[in-house]
């Protein structure tokens, strides 16, 4: 029972996880799948035998009697009861311990070796480790336990299964392969693996004419489905709403999903291997508008993955249709590459594919190139060509021309602007619900990783430093040994703003020939309404932090709980100072195309090329969850420029939060370095911000004015953040409730 576990979800999972793995049929006790209480004071066995949560309705939904006649009554605790926890609300939510329940079962029944295999148990060093090897005709699994509070380091002795590679299962993610060497693991606090033990797979290479057969006989047995719309439009219908909502590039996870149908598809025959099936699916919500979803299949397993996984099985009369994630298989990826290539017409059933290419795509160029995918969760699917081109699958398709591609190619053709990847072809979309981008081809740019990593550890040197530094924190701020602990950063910080400059100039340099691109003078009325905006976006958000700070008592973790009634009580304060957008028309700036989701993830630390590389821009694609046509919108620079400067403020939080210093001088030395930290990072990218824009009409050239309207787009910001994490990590609220306040008192 979950009060056993202290309602700790991470204990829920373990202990779950462990019984799931141990041999047998692990049995569930209703509500147990929702960490449902009990109720002690009935007494015997009665404490667990309360009505089924299912809905916050009357009785739980259990039943529609008169609760008096109830035989047993619902828990209705603040913690336990069904308004807090039913099935009703955690279907809605993909993160649920429901659902993750759901997906637990999923991969167990994939394994038959968890129920019916051998099962032999490790001796790690580390007493606070349960590991044990799960194995059954062929199929070896191993699971790794951490028993304790704290995150756990050990090694086990796998020389046994030297060669393989540990896949884990739930996320199916490849580890480094095992070799005579003891292996290592970490686990976070109660926290477990799943691994297959999987012999590492050699490229399966088949001769020409076996490729050729295999690939004929597939198209003549899958015919059936992927040529007749009723059957295929039907299979659609019965994907796994569980499954869809899982997926990172579901953007609607907190909807409740009633329908999914098939718009349209188009069959895409590879030079080798299975047909690719792309479906155009609809997906139907209890509220609000559908969305579009472009869903790439096979019906069979890449021809080099032997033992690839279904992504989804569908029951069907008679059997079942197994769906592959089609990316997996290199050739269905190389047969886009050749679309945008040749520049081929590939037809839908409703429609069209077109692919297109730039002058970086020469037309020469071997689709055939080596492919592999880039598994870091993402909104869209990526996969990379050789080391020469990437492209990214736009998942979520949306009516009108895709604003990472618009960007790209205005930048490419139009710009001497190069602090970005060139865009090389991409594939749009024709069909009865209207034109849109299909993906986009862009060049590869070798890389040093983002610059949220290479902050991260440019304040874990700062921080060391800082700690041996005999400097006080109170007394730094501008001072040599603040530059001396902060190494090459401010001046990386500097070179950043410079790029950012370059970059608003170059989407601000059209003219009246590319309207889409030309900047327009801020009006009155467009100030006006952006106030209108923010103010209404402000309004909503502390609204809703009003009410859950009045009806649902432990919404907020308390050590902040009085911080964030300042910041509700302040909001009066907070209109008014949106209020300074006004000298946006007054100081005679203008509106132009941005980034619209500019922070440090967006941006890479170039390897060569030049001053031009020294930082690369990403993905002009703007904020997902905003309608594209809203991200094409004209908006002053100074929003892209607030979304860095807070994530520069999110990158100094994560850190201090990383050290963790158990001193209590030691901490308050730590925020007082930090904040040093963060004002020199400023003044460093604003100031080459600042000076690279001088003139150019984009943004205020007054210093008071530029700074008092910076002010409100990163309140803006802040504000965004700060819902945002109430919804999904309230244990992060702490960061954006600091910034407001912090903002407010720069502008107080």
């Amino acid at each position: 029972l979950a009060p056993l576990m202290e309602n700790d979800r991470r204990k829920i999972e373990l202990l779950n996880s462990i019984l799931f793995t141990m041999p047998g049929s692990p049995i569930i006790y209703y509500g147990d799948e929702l960490a449902m209480g009990d109720n002690i004071w009935l007494g015997d066995r009665d404490g667990v035998r309360t009505p089924m949560q299912w809905s916050p309705d009357r009785n739980a939904g259990f039943s529609k009697a008169d609760p008096a006649r109830l035989f047993l009554p619902p828990i209705q605790d603040s913690v336990y009861g069904f308004q807090a926890i039913n099935v009703e609300a955690q279907q809605r939510s993909p993160f649920s311990l429901l659902n993750w329940m759901k997906r637990l079962i999923q991969v167990r029944r994939q394994h038959h070796a968890f129920g019916r295999g051998s099962i032999e148990f490790l001796a790690p060093e580390n007493p606070h480790v349960l590991a044990y090897i799960r194995e059954l005709e062929g199929d070896v699994l191993l699971v790794v336990n951490n028993l304790s509070a704290m995150a756990q380091a050990f090694r086990l002795d796998l020389s046994a299964y030297a060669g393989r590679v540990p896949v884990e299962l739930l996320g199916q993610t490849d580890f480094l392969p095992i070799d005579e060497t003891p292996y290592a693991l970490t686990l976070s606090p109660y926290g477990f693996f799943w691994f297959a033990l999987r012999p590492v797979k050699e490229r399966v290479e088949l001769d020409p004419s076996r490729l050729a057969e295999l690939t004929q006989q597939w198209a003549a047995q899958d015919a059936a489905i992927l040529k007749n719309r009723d059957r295929l439009g039907a299979l659609i219908g019965e994907l796994p709403r569980e499954w869809l909502a899982e997926q990172r590039w579901f953007r609607s996870k907190s909807r409740e999903i009633t329908a999914v149908e098939l718009v349209d598809y188009g069959v895409v025959a590879p030079e080798h291997g299975p047909q690719m099936l792309l479906p155009t699916v609809r997906v139907r919500y209890s509220q609000g508008d559908p969305d579009l979803y472009l869903l790439p299949f096979t019906l069979r397993p890449p021809l080099e993955l032997e033992d690839a996984k279904p992504v989804v099985c569908i029951p069907i009369e008679g059997g079942e249709v197994e769906l592959y994630e089609a990316l997996t298989d290199r050739y269905s990826a190389q047969a886009l590459l050749r679309a945008m290539v040749q520049e081929e017409r590939l037809p839908t059933n409703r429609g069209a594919l077109v692919g297109h290419r730039t002058a970086a795509l020469d037309p020469e160029t071997n689709p055939s190139l080596p492919v592999r995918r880039v598994m870091a969760e993402q909104s869209n699917t990526s996969i990379i060509y050789g080391d020469r081109f990437i492209m990214k699958l736009f998942r979520k398709l949306e009516a009108g021309i895709n604003p990472d591609l618009e960007i790209s190619r205005f930048l490419t053709e139009s710009t001497d602007f190069r602090s970005f990847p060139t865009l090389a072809g991409w594939i749009d979309y024709s069909g009865a619900e209207g034109d849109g981008s299909l993906a986009g081809l862009f060049e590869f740019v070798p890389n040093g990783g983002d610059a949220w990593s290479y902050t991260l550890k440019s304040l874990q040197r700062f921080f060391l430093a800082a700690s041996r530094s005999a400097a006080d924190p109170r007394s730094i701020s501008g001072q040599e040994s603040l530059r001396r602990m902060g190494g090459d950063y401010f001046t990386a910080a500097g070179h950043l703003g410079e790029v950012t400059a370059r970059m608003h100039l170059a989407l601000a340099s059209a003219g009246p020939d590319q309207p889409d691109f030309t900047p327009e003078p801020i009006t009155e009325d467009a100030a006006r309404r952006a106030i209108d905006v923010i103010q209404r976006h402000l309004g909503a958000v502390m609204e809703d932090v009003a009410r859950r700070i009045d009806a649902i008592p432990g919404s907020f973790p308390p050590a902040i709980r009085n911080e964030v009634a300042n910041v509700v009580r302040d909001v009066a304060n907070l209109r008014v100072m949106v209020e300074d957008l006004r000298i946006l028309h007054t100081s005679g700036s203008r509106n132009a195309r941005v980034h619209g989701d500019y922070h440090l993830g967006q941006v890479l630390r170039g390897q060569g090329g030049g001053e031009d590389r020294e930082w690369i821009v990403l993905d002009f694609e703007g904020e997902p969850a905003r309608p594209l046509q809203e991200r094409r919108e004209k908006m002053s620079p100074l929003k892209d420029v607030a979304g860095m400067l807070r994530s520069f403020d999110y990158a100094l939080r994560t850190a201090v939060s990383q050290q963790q210093p158990s001193d209590i001088t030691m901490r308050a030395a730590m925020e007082s370095w930090g904040g040093a930290w963060l004002t020199a990072v400023r003044d460093s990218f604003l100031g080459s911000y600042r000076a690279t824009m001088a003139g150019s009409g984009l943004v205020p050239d007054d210093a008071t004015a530029f700074e008092r309207v910076l002010a409100v787009f990163e309140l803006d910001k802040a504000v965004y953040e700060l819902g945002y994490e109430m919804n999904n990590r309230p244990d992060w609220l702490w960061i954006p409730v600091h910034g407001i306040l912090a903002i407010a008192g720069r502008s107080a």
